[in-house]
């Protein structure tokens, strides 16, 4: 956090509520943030998580500033509103692209201001997709991102270790995940709704793979039919190999991904439960405190 406000407070965005009505606490539990507003800002601006793997964000993204709004539009990326921080500027292979919409409170004048850069392009299209708020003018916004520059906002050592890299690709943080923490199952961020998708994203490679197969098989048999390919030992070995793998392979490769969805069913009812009961012991306990 720096030591004085990036801007000044004739440039403030005023409102007259800045902050939601409401945020969940690490219990789930409702509380208005204007009652804790240290605890409200540490769970909707940490990115902790990404913190804890910031030396090997590398292999997610490229640490450069996140590229403008029109670019993603061009590449025919999906702009997702997501309220969660931890997602902000994660990209997915669906070709959408998570982006937390700027919260009021960072444009009033009483609260830390992040570093922003946007082209007027990217203006308009962050206000079309709700990711900032409609009262807000091109003049103002102008006046305001030129004062976090001149006071600073760009500077690296001002900056938290996670926004050095722009854009991260979902899967290899999943990845990083399961091989740092070995989190295998769930990653970093689950990306799957139901099983459905779990299967299909598993098998979807399954289907390249078999017309593959199928053409280096086709080639085979034709290769046995001529007389030079016929008499040779070590292309009849090689044949009679790779039509053992192109019979076991699938079979190996379903019985695996259905191996992974029923520990991943396990995971979730065990995960399930857990939560279940800790959160009606707490129905419980906040039951025998009230009056």
């Amino acid at each position: 956090m720096p030591e004085n406000v990036p801007f000044n407070n004739d440039v403030s965005i005023l409102s007259t509520s800045y902050m939601p009505a409401a945020f969940r606490n690490e219990h789930y539990t409702l509380y208005k943030p204007t009652a804790d507003i240290p605890r409200f800002l540490e769970r909707d601006l940490s990115v902790e998580d990404l913190n804890k793997i910031h030396k090997y964000l590398w292999l997610a993204g490229r640490p450069m500033p996140p590229r403008p709004l029109n670019y993603q539009a061009a590449t025919s990326r999906d702009i997702v509103p997501d309220e969660r921080i931890s997602m902000h500027l994660v990209w997915e292979h669906s070709r959408r692209i998570h982006l937390k919409p700027i919260p009021r409170y960072l444009l009033n004048y009483q609260f830390w201001v992040s570093h922003l850069i946007c082209a007027k392009t990217d203006f308009v299209i962050a206000q079309d997709h709700h990711l900032l708020p409609k009262n807000v003018g091109w003049e103002d916004w102008v006046m305001l991102v030129q004062q976090l520059l001149e006071n600073g906002a760009a500077d690296p050592k001002n900056i938290n270790a996670r926004y050095l890299f722009g854009e991260l690709r979902l899967s290899r943080l999943n990845k990083i995940y399961a091989f740092r923490y070995g989190n295998v199952l769930r990653g970093y961020q689950f990306p799957y709704q139901t099983y459905g998708e779990l299967f299909l994203a598993y098998l979807a490679p399954l289907t390249a793979t078999t017309i593959y197969v199928a053409l280096v098989l086709t080639a085979m048999q034709v290769g046995l039919a001529t007389t030079r390919l016929s008499d040779s030992v070590p292309f009849q070995r090689a044949s009679y190999g790779f039509t053992v793998f192109s019979i076991l392979g699938p079979l190996i490769t379903i019985l695996l991904v259905g191996f992974i969805g029923l520990l991943q069913f396990a995971n979730n009812l065990v995960v399930t439960w857990r939560f279940k009961k800790q959160r009606f012991a707490r129905y419980e306990l906040l039951r025998s405190q009230s009056p």
